[in-house]
């Protein structure tokens, strides 16, 4: 086996100073500074976080050797990848205490080129190692989000919306919509790595 991120002889999907750079790049080793409000990571204690403002946040910066591994994750079937990548994320799921994960579906184009969907991948890796169910309700066709199941069981349950990239927020702005106004739902949204 070869390193994702050197091509050097690896056991593990990256070679550990591979890891190491990617490590470095998470926010929880960025910021000294804790949310006022949840304690997590964040630029500036004066303000509360992105999670407790927006309800959505990220692992870390879509630069460098992470942003290189996601193009990765997009353009091959690699499920040593997947579960490097999801493995980032439990630290910080296990501190949401997540009830359900809802993957943004990859776009007909992007499925279509690509033959599958990374971000369903991704939430049933994730799902396996934290034991949370996934449940992939949505489908994008021709640039709009939809419903694929009408009738899910999601009470009581914090519903996160995972996505590899936050750019614009389109796209999960567009999902959380369908949710809040089929189910009356407000999922938060947890990225990999945002823009």
């Amino acid at each position: 086996m070869y390193c994702a991120g050197c091509g050097r002889i690896s056991d593990e999907p990256l070679c550990p100073p591979c890891d190491e750079k990617v490590q470095a790049g998470s926010y929880a080793r960025l910021y000294d500074h804790r949310c006022p409000e949840c304690r997590l990571p964040c630029l500036d204690s004066t303000y509360r976080c992105s999670w407790c403002t927006e309800g959505r946040i990220s692992w870390g910066g879509y630069e460098g050797l992470l942003a290189r591994l996601l193009a990765l994750h997009k353009s091959r079937k690699d499920h040593r990848l997947v579960h490097y990548l999801a493995k980032l994320l439990v630290p910080m799921m296990s501190m949401m205490d997540p009830g359900l994960l809802v993957p943004i579906p990859a776009s007909q184009g992007g499925f279509r080129q690509r033959g599958y969907d990374q971000m369903l991948l991704f939430s049933m890796e994730l799902s396996r190692q934290i034991g949370v169910p996934t449940c992939p309700v949505l489908i994008q066709k021709k640039g709009t989000v939809g419903l694929i199941k009408r009738s899910m069981k999601i009470k009581n349950k914090r519903i996160i919306l995972l996505d590899d990239i936050y750019t614009t927020g389109k796209t999960s702005s567009d999902c959380r919509k369908i949710l809040r106004e089929t189910f009356g739902i407000n999922p938060f949204v947890v990225t990999i790595a945002e823009s």
